[in-house]
């Protein structure tokens, strides 16, 4: 909540429970759309506002206070990356645009009532989400090309060899962690063997087939951005290093240059005229204030990239990283 903004309150019944602006933003990687929030009881709102003043990420916390839509969710995360032909708008920039646009054009209605205002708030601070996965240098790569680049060696990679391949070494790197989870059997609770997880990971893998080593190796590459991209925009037109997810503190630069991002988007809101067009005012606001990589910041990304998926050997080795670093998240899902 580093810039001053209302409150998202949500009604159930006669109660009500409130967002602030910057758990609207960290919710929306949990519930997606903010207008979501109303089909929720008032106990999982509530759970809901808890976790979030826990910083909790608990993926078995969440899908229980959302009803299993936090994963769903987290199925279809490339739409928090940048842009890339043919990725059908499922990148950060088309989705500011349609929600921030949708937010407009509800404002902008002459009856103003409470319940298009609040939607209209709702789908702001949805946008919100969206503009801040665009000063991220992890989110800087585009899904789509991280799924081009898998593509070419799936052949191998979608099989069961690949599969007992990546059991196996995640098992020797996570055993411990994984043995914390366990299975019923007609003598009682038993902790999973190595066999076990193996298997596990072998139905895991040919039921998600391309989807999950793709969204395997976007986070590996995520992770690996975290150092930075050097960017710029049209607002801040001289270069700069955008820090990634883990190292936000250490980007001055890119917190002022949000926080205009952000200022800007609410005062529009704000000050919506009849005539204003939501497509057209989302589009200019997103593009003054984008960060957009340099031709240094673009080398940067394709590298890591391509190292990553230089090969069917280095896709399964950034898997099985990606599996070990999530291993709680992971177990958490099929246990």
């Amino acid at each position: 909540d580093s810039v001053p903004g209302s409150d998202l309150t949500v009604q159930v019944g006669g109660a009500s429970v409130t967002f602030s602006p910057g758990e609207c933003a960290a919710l929306v990687d949990y519930v997606g759309d903010l207008n979501n929030l109303n089909r929720f009881t008032l106990d999982q709102l509530q759970t809901m506002k808890r976790l979030l003043e826990a910083r909790s990420e608990s993926v078995e916390d969440w899908d229980a206070a959302t009803g299993g839509l936090y994963s769903i969710e987290a199925q279809d995360n490339e739409k928090h990356f940048a842009p890339a032909p043919g990725d059908d708008g499922m990148n950060f920039r088309d989705q500011f645009i349609h929600y921030y646009g949708q937010a407009i054009d509800r404002a902008k209605t002459t009856r103003r009532s409470p319940t298009e205002l609040g939607r209209a708030q709702a789908d702001a601070y949805t946008a919100e989400h969206y503009l801040q996965d665009a000063f991220s240098a992890g989110h800087q790569l585009a899904a789509k090309d991280i799924e081009t680049a898998v593509a070419q060696h799936m052949g191998w990679l979608n099989s069961r060899t690949s599969a007992m391949a990546i059991g196996s070494q995640v098992w020797a790197k996570s055993a411990e962690v994984i043995q914390r989870y366990g299975k019923l059997t007609i003598t009682g609770w038993t902790p999973l063997s190595e066999h076990d997880f193996v298997m596990l990971a072998v139905a895991g893998a040919l039921m998600k087939g391309a989807g999950g080593v793709t969204d395997a190796v976007r986070r590996f590459v995520h992770e690996d951005l975290d150092a930075g991209v050097e960017v710029t925009s049209k607002a801040h037109p001289a270069p700069w290093i955008l820090r990634g997810d883990h190292n936000l503190g250490a980007d001055k630069i890119g917190q002022q240059a949000m926080q205009a991002a952000l200022i800007a988007a609410r005062d529009r809101l704000k000050g919506v005229q009849p005539g204003d067009d939501g497509k057209t005012v989302a589009t200019e606001l997103f593009d003054l204030h984008c960060p957009t990589p340099t031709s240094t910041g673009r080398a940067t990304v394709t590298t890591a990239i391509d190292e990553a998926t230089a090969s069917a050997q280095t896709i399964l080795a950034a898997v099985v990283d990606t599996m070990c670093a999530t291993i709680e998240e992971v177990m958490a899902v099929v246990d």
